[in-house]
């Protein structure tokens, strides 16, 4: 056996050139049962010249590709020689039923997988010099049996890239969807895990593991898959889909080929097509910015620079040569050219990739004496794109200057075909295109000035040629078969080749206005339709100019029953079926029939669960989903707060995928589509506007704010018990409103790629609301000034502001987006009616968008419209409020008032006097309707009013007789709360004859309204309307609106409301002594603080007498005990007479026998008082746990009786603890009668276990009365020994003294004077209130709990204890 590889071995490296090939074969098993099989392909002679060999099976899967040369050194491996075909063939094990035709040849090895039982043919086929029409084909076949237990295997493969022979044509800067479409179906398919891998073409090498998807498609992103992956000779790459199934052990594989588009490279030279230099500087030519399309933008390119320079005349200095070198940048230096001199230069860009793909540019240099130039490229923005232009759309271009930090451009001169044409500043929009021109050519001529010196003036010139682009033309396209139903016909759309000029082109399918294809490059479209008459093919070129072919096509519409659930929950069921494998493009057409027969709650629950099952890839499904919503939205029609929920669902997936693609940058949808599905979304924002429900207020009224409080996400943080149902309903409608909302943002930004500054605004109109969406360029805007449809809003944005919304957004192109609703967009938020409309402005880029909590440091300012409503004059005094008719509002109806004072004055010299209040950050707007004389008023923010403040020269205005035309006094309040406003009112001249007015006085009316400016605050977790970032202009507010200064971007609301006024009692306000603060008291209790902390300095060493150690000694040696580890605490009786004068003796019995000790009193201190417990230690070599007690005392001492509670002795070694509960009398000596006491673990035992019922109330009782902070000073905590956190009755006075000041102090500040007449307090609500009174007390309470901490804290810090 030895011998036999070593033979076949040499024969390996034993290669011989032969120059004829024939006789091909191939040989490989004709069962297979293990998966894995060697073919072989045999040759008899090999020839010298290049030959390519493709082994596939069943003519789609490709096992091996190569080419090879037997001249080549390693090209030769590919074959080896062998001298006896049958030992080969028998060694790689693949045995043949029929005798060989030689027995020395050449033989190659190509290694497969099988992973499905079946019948393969194997084909190898071998091709000379790429000749098709000399190759050599031989064929075989396999049977595959693989050893599986499964009864059911499903059979899917994937449409249009399972065949080698014909790969999908994928471009690496796109998006590609990869779907598996099933032909037989098992029970188990619910549980099948798709694992997507990358392999080469020939499946013999695994390049990436792409993902693992729930579903049978995946979606591969942007420069995922990129050039350097594909097979050299064959250009494509494999992905393969493996599903893992249940009780199977091989996956089930289904294979799908990719050619990965040789995307064209992009040569740009850095200055355009045409540069004009100074020859004095040093010239740099860089080529940095060219791009290969296949890779990503961001990472390396992978290039290679070829660059040439051609001069018109003889060079100074040989510098530009036919070889300048393979770098990305060339230099040529300064003075190396004479003047008038033009160089050529040309960049070759090469793939280093792939090489055939090559690419040119060329720029020309003419060189000027001049140094008086700039740099100026004409840019691409539409209709321009690679020189190309359709003359059905405008042109688009803008200039660009580079190196002009110190220059001011002062000329921009636009000429196409040498003609002057009309344009702002840096752009140019030519819409005047010739239908029968070629080509044409655009002129840009730019002069500037010196910012500092502006007698220096510089210039610069570029142009650009367009080439017209036709399209694609006489495109014939077919349909089979003309008729069908909806969802179960397959159509094939097939299209001839246009005639178009630009590759590849592409291909999408729409019918009934609905995207039904995206953009594919294959002419032949597999497809399912919804009901419809008529099919529209697209066909565009890659410069997006396209051709529409309509084609006839009958398909039937066979509604399910619409009155009968049962059936509409089964087409559901079959609908979700399809969603279950991936199939969107069957399952559309049912649920689109479906979609306009939900008209109950419970269908929209289930046509949402049957839309979760899938998750949406691509922009077709994207529209289709929202086209779908808009009809589930027009069927269920009225809404309520659970459809609206449900519906929630529906926009949350569209809001997601929304977000996904636009933020990807992947909404390839031509505009007319785009536009389509934006109108959808704005139907159904409007059709919510349209359906809310009243919310009633009984409980809220003015004071909304409190009432409610929602956050985006419908989670209620506020709720009162009245309004818990309400809130519920309100929860519902707030979050289908914000997910529908939530579109507006994306389509913002995407618009913002498509509508370029000077390209007009788009305009959006609906019954609730109308949209004006316009894109500018900051760098040349100055000031903005845009007006809503309705003339409702004007908003204005000046030039500080457009450079702070270029500097903060990082772009200077910006769409800004105005919104008017005619409805409140925040209707659930109730409040009182407003008078204008709400306006919404958001600003966008490509990528982003200003965000609303954003604080801008110019304002923004607007002008808000006002509703007319006329005043009405009552000729009667006082405050009138007429009612107007209940109108429909949101949360009910609700009253209108106007406040309109209708007074008069009997002499020249009596003053009137009224109050009212002004909101924070408003403006109050008085307005006299008449005067029947001239009459002087002023208006003033006090607290205080004074007569003498109307005699000030130049305080006061003067209101005209007869106020032909109405007079308005505005005064704004900028303070963060509201403030009191008096209005004096006198009138003018008092040596006026009152001849007329004796009798009724002369009459004067007036009335008050406030002017408020708020904003949708959002960027805390309470949302509601805000009044700090607006501020009403007060010098330009005007009787038909009001002028509004913001310093945010997001939602404003703007509202003239009336005050109410009330006429003043000038005796109260005037003739009343001058209100002051109690400071004399406060001085008091200061001074009666400071005097107890000094009288508590001064006893203090009485007080730390209280915490010396006890003196105890050995009764009967007479000797100290010293401190040790055992513990004693006696507690004594609280009753009169309960502590002791004498001295204490105890008597004990433990294991260390009988021991005496004799516990003496202090004299200077008594320390055995009632109501306290003294401790001391002693060592344990006296005594331990347990003993037996006796205590009594030795008669010293004027009461030398005591009482005692108990007595408790612990063992700090062994945690042992004894708790003997005498209460009584002890009248003399220890008695020969000692008392037991059971023994516990102090760590180990409850109370529960020591003390019984009774003694533990008591316990629970004196603790709660000890800590009640008002009754300290009487029944406090006693003094539990020498335990340093207990006080004595001088520090517990101390601290109720310091409460009691701290809290009358708090009194006196708050109800202030009490000389002052009731009916003249300003605030007599004080008096009489339940509210205050308890807000007082418990803020009382709350401080007096902080003063004892402190007090506790500070006591202890000063003190001197000394711990037992």
């Amino acid at each position: 056996m030895l011998m036999k590889l070593l033979i076949i071995l040499i024969g390996y490296l034993c290669t011989e050139v032969v120059t004829n090939s024939s006789t091909l074969q191939v040989f490989v098993n004709r069962y297979n049962a293990y998966g894995r099989a060697n073919i072989i392909t045999t040759l008899e002679t090999v020839q010298l010249a290049w030959f390519t060999t493709k082994v596939v099976m069943n003519k789609m899967i490709l096992v091996d590709y190569f080419q090879t040369n037997a001249s080549e050194v390693q090209g030769a491996l590919a074959w080896y020689r062998t001298i006896n075909l049958q030992q080969t063939l028998n060694y790689y094990g693949v045995k043949i039923e029929k005798n060989l035709t030689y027995t020395k040849g050449y033989f190659h090895v190509s290694k497969t997988k099988f992973f499905s039982s079946g019948f393969y043919l194997i084909e190898s086929a071998i091709t000379t010099e790429g000749i098709f029409s000399s190759e050599l084909k031989a064929t075989t076949y396999t049977v595959v049996k693989l050893i599986q237990e499964n009864a059911c295997e499903p059979k899917f493969d994937i449409a249009n890239c399972h065949d080698s022979n014909r790969p999908l044509y994928y471009e690496a800067s796109k998006e590609i969807v990869i779907r598996a479409n099933f032909s037989r179906f098992c029970p188990m398919d619910s549980y099948i895990q798709y694992h997507w891998t990358l392999h080469d073409s020939t499946d013999s090498k695994l390049l990436q593991f792409l993902g693992a998807t729930l579903r049978p498609e995946i979606k591969l992103s942007r420069h995922r898959l990129t050039v350097r992956q594909q097979s050299p000779l064959s250009r494509i790459v494999l992905v393969r889909m493996n599903a893992k199934i249940v009780g199977r052990r091989i996956p089930l594989v289904a294979r799908c080929y990719l050619s990965l588009a040789s995307q064209r490279l992009f040569p740009v030279i850095r200055g355009g097509n045409y540069r004009e230099v100074f020859r004095g500087k040093t010239i740099s030519i860089s080529g940095i910015l060219s791009r290969d399309l296949s890779l990503s933008p961001t990472g390396p390119q992978h290039l290679m620079y070829q660059w040439s320079c051609r001069p018109r005349l003889k060079q100074l200095k040989k510098v530009c040569i036919r070889n300048m070198g393979t770098r990305h940048r060339i230099v040529i230096p300064a003075y190396s050219q004479p003047k008038n001199q033009t160089l050529r230069i040309r960049l070759l860009l090469r793939s280093a990739f792939d090489p055939i793909r090559t690419a040119t540019t060329r720029q020309k240099l003419d060189f000027s004496i001049s140094p008086h130039l700039i740099n100026v490229d004409v840019d691409c923005v539409k209709n321009c794109d690679e020189d190309k232009y359709n003359p059905g759309q405008p042109i688009h271009v803008r200039g660009k200057c580079e190196g002009i930090g110190n220059k001011n451009i002062t000329k921009w001169e636009w000429r196409v075909d040498n003609k002057p044409v009309k344009a702002h500043a840096n752009r140019l929009v030519y819409t005047e295109l010739d239908g029968q021109k070629s080509s044409l050519s655009i002129h840009l001529h730019v002069e500037a000035a010196h910012l500092y010196n502006p007698k220096y003036n510089y210039y610069g010139q570029d142009w650009i040629n367009l080439e017209r682009n036709t399209g694609p033309k006489n495109t014939k396209c077919t349909v089979t078969p003309p008729e069908g139903l909806p969802f179960e016909t397959l159509f094939l759309i097939q299209c001839d080749r246009s005639r178009a000029r630009f590759m590849p082109l592409r291909y999408g399918v729409e019918a009934n206005n609905v995207l039904i294809v995206d953009w594919q490059s294959n002419r032949e479209i597999l497809l399912r339709l919804v009901p419809t008459l008529k099919v529209t093919v697209k066909i565009c070129d890659k410069l997006d100019v396209c051709e529409s072919v309509e084609l006839n096509v009958r398909i039937r519409k066979e509604l399910p029953e619409g009155g009968n659930p049962a059936i509409l929950i089964q087409n559901m069921a079959r609908a979700r079926h399809f969603l279950e494998y991936a199939d969107w493009q069957k399952a559309y057409p049912l649920l689109s029939l479906i979609s306009n027969l939900i008209n109950t709650k419970e269908m929209l629950v289930t046509f949402t669960e049957t839309l979760s099952v899938h998750v949406p890839q691509t922009t077709v499904e994207l529209t289709q989903l929202v086209r779908l919503t808009k009809h589930v939205v027009a069927a269920i029609e009225p809404l309520d707060d659970m459809k609206a929920v449900v519906l929630a669902r529906m926009f949350n997936r569209i809001t997601a995928t929304y977000k996904v693609i636009v933020e990807g940058n992947d909404l390839t949808l031509l505009d007319e589509h785009f536009y389509l599905m934006t109108d959808d979304m704005c139907d159904m924002l409007d059709t919510f506007n349209a359906e809310w429900e009243y919310i009633p207020k009984a409980h809220c009224l003015s004071e909304s704010e409190s009432c409610i409080n929602i956050n985006h996400f419908g989670k209620r943080l506020e709720q009162l018990s009245s309004l818990r149902p309400l809130l519920e309903h309100v929860d519902s409608w707030m979050y289908t409103h914000w997910k529908l909302s939530n579109c507006l943002v994306y389509m913002g930004m995407e618009t913002a790629r498509r509508l370029h500054p000077r390209e007009g605004p788009r305009i959006i109109e609906r019954d609730s609301f109308n949209i004006r969406m316009e894109s500018f360029d900051l760098d040349y805007e100055h000031t903005l000034k845009l007006e809503s449809g309705d003339s409702m809003h004007t908003l204005a944005l000046s030039w500080n502001l457009l450079r702070e919304l270029r500097r903060k957004l990082r772009n200077n192109e910006v769409l800004i987006s105005v919104r008017s609703h005619k409805v409140s967009q925040y209707w659930f938020y109730p409040k009182k009616r407003s008078r204008t409309q709400e306006l919404v402005v958001n600003a966008f880029t490509t990528s982003a968008m200003f965000q609303p909590t954003e604080q801008l440091s110019e304002p923004l300012t607007f002008f808000s419209r006002l509703e007319t409503i006329p005043f009405t004059d009552i000729p009667a005094r006082g405050v009138k409020l007429p009612r107007r008719e209940p109108v429909d509002l949101i949360g009910g109806p609700e009253e209108e008032a106007h406040a309109v004072i209708h007074d008069n004055v009997y002499t020249p010299f009596e003053v009137r006097m009224y109050r009212t209040e002004i909101y924070a950050q408003s403006v109050l707007k008085v307005t006299f309707i008449r005067a029947q004389i001239p009459f002087n008023v002023l208006i003033r923010m006090t607290n205080v009013p004074k007569l003498e403040d109307m005699d000030t020269r130049g305080a006061t205005c003067q209101v005209k007789y007869g106020v032909s035309q109405r007079t308005d006094f505005l005064l704004r309040n900028r303070c963060t709360e509201a403030r009191s406003a008096f209005i004096y009112l006198r009138a003018s001249n008092p040596a006026e004859p009152w001849n007329t007015f004796e009798q009724n006085g002369a009459f004067f009316s007036f009335a008050t309204e406030i002017h408020l400016c708020r904003a949708w605050n959002s960027s805390g977790t309470e949302h509601s309307w805000s009044k700090l970032p607006c501020m009403p202009d007060m010098i330009k507010s005007t009787n038909s609106g009001v002028h509004c200064r913001c310093n945010v971007i997001g939602d404003f609301d703007v509202d003239a409301m009336p005050i109410i006024t009330v006429p003043v009692n000038i005796k109260c306000h005037l003739d009343r002594p001058v209100v002051t603060r109690h400071y004399d008291m406060l001085v008091l209790y200061t001074l009666l603080t400071v005097l107890t902390v000094i009288y508590i300095i001064i006893y203090m060493r009485k007080i730390r007498n209280w915490d010396k150690r006890l003196y105890v000694m050995n009764y009967t040696t007479g000797q100290l005990c010293h401190r040790g580890d055992i513990v004693f605490r006696i507690t004594f009786g609280g009753r009169c007479n309960a502590g002791s004068s004498a001295n204490i003796v105890i008597s004990l019995k433990s294991e260390q026998g009988l021991v005496q000790l004799i516990v003496y009193q202090d004299p200077q201190c008594k320390t055995f008082q009632r109501n306290s417990t003294i401790s001391f230690r002693v060592q344990r070599e006296l005594v331990q746990p347990p003993a037996e007690l006796s205590i009594g005392h030795d008669h010293t001492g004027i009461y030398p009786h005591f009482f005692c509670r108990s007595v408790v002795l612990t063992d700090t070694a062994t945690d042992m603890t004894q708790t003997f509960l005498l209460h009584r009398w002890l009248r003399g000596f220890p008695s020969t009668k000692y008392e037991t006491a059971p023994v516990f673990y102090h760590s180990k035992t409850t109370e529960k276990e020591i003390y019984p019922r009774r003694a533990r109330f008591s316990h629970i009782l004196e603790s709660c009365m000890g800590a009640w902070y008002l009754f300290q000073p009487v029944i406090g905590p006693w003094r539990l020994g020498t335990h340093c956190s207990s006080f004595c009755r001088w520090e517990r006075s101390c601290m109720f003294i310091v409460k009691l000041f701290v809290t009358i102090c708090i009194m006196v500040q708050y109800f202030g004077p009490s000389y002052v007449a009731l009916s003249c307090d300003p605030s007599p609500k004080k008096y009489h209130d339940l509210g205050s009174v308890i807000w007082t007390t418990l803020i009382c309470f709350l401080i007096s709990c902080f003063v004892q901490a402190a007090m506790e804290k500070t006591i202890l810090y000063i003190g001197a204890y000394d711990y037992i």
